[in-house]
């Protein structure tokens, strides 16, 4: 699984930037010599004001991470960008529960989440996000460590009496993590998304496991109001001494070898 390695001599040609490698790589920062996997890179900029350092979202480029590094400068300089405060992944949890059962948490449509969806939230969260991710300020959160928690649980390191996780239960964690994210502290913290581009299982089951209640409360309750499910109205049944039924039974009385449509 990937973490990041931190960047040990700067690069002249890409400042403000840090290579990042996997945990397995042998390289360490700008030392490409022995690496072994596809480093990513991260821009950075010092907040004299906040006297903090703004870290960008995992790049695929050093130059991408070096564009975001110079903007960020340019905007901290106009006064037009400031540090976020720190903030831990369990501080915002702990906050954005609190929010989600007094109903100020609403769904993408803007509505309130149901009791049931707000219970499996709280499930997860406590069970999965907080444990693995809680120590993380949010502006470290970053692709490769919520991938290295979604092997954990899945590989059953996650938990204490080493049990695996199914598919499902990582696909929940991952959907309350994203409505998480949508809180107003992490997108001031983290540009990127963390969430995004993730490896996620898929369900070894296919399609004979159904979802129970609260999980389709979950899953749901994350998208758009049109791209929720319609409910389907029960057709109503038909009257068993319809017309037609009365001709059957005349048809079948005179010739009762015929088979029945």
């Amino acid at each position: 699984m990937t973490t990041a390695a931190e960047v040990s001599v700067p690069n002249p040609r890409f400042p403000g930037v840090e290579a990042r490698h996997a945990r397995d790589c042998p390289a360490t920062g700008w030392n490409m010599d022995r690496c072994t996997c596809s480093p990513t890179y991260r821009g950075t900029a010092w907040s004299r004001k906040d006297r903090r350092l703004l870290k960008s979202p995992p790049f695929a480029s050093a130059t991408a991470a070096k564009n975001w590094a110079q903007d960020a400068k340019v905007d901290l300089r106009r006064g037009v960008r400031r540090a976020p405060a720190p903030m831990t992944v369990g501080q915002l949890a702990e906050a954005w529960l609190e929010q989600l059962d007094g109903g100020l948490v609403r769904t993408r449509s803007g509505r309130p989440y149901k009791p049931s969806t707000r219970i499996g939230y709280r499930q997860v969260i406590e069970d999965w996000i907080v444990p693995e991710l809680g120590q993380y300020r949010l502006a470290e959160l970053d692709h490769d460590v919520v991938q290295e928690m979604i092997e954990r649980m899945l590989s059953g390191e996650a938990d204490e009496r080493q049990r695996r996780k199914s598919a499902s239960t990582v696909r929940n964690a991952i959907t309350a993590l994203r409505a998480m994210w949508r809180h107003p502290s992490a997108r001031k913290s983290q540009p990127g998304n963390p969430m995004d581009g993730l490896a996620l299982p898929a369900s070894s089951k296919g399609r004979d496991r159904y979802a129970t209640p609260s999980e389709a409360a979950v899953l749901l309750a994350v998208l758009p109001r049109a791209d929720q499910a319609i409910s389907v109205r029960r057709p109503a049944a038909r009257r068993a001494d319809g017309p037609s039924d009365e001709r059957h039974r005349r048809r079948h009385r005179r010739d009762p070898g015929r088979a029945g449509v």
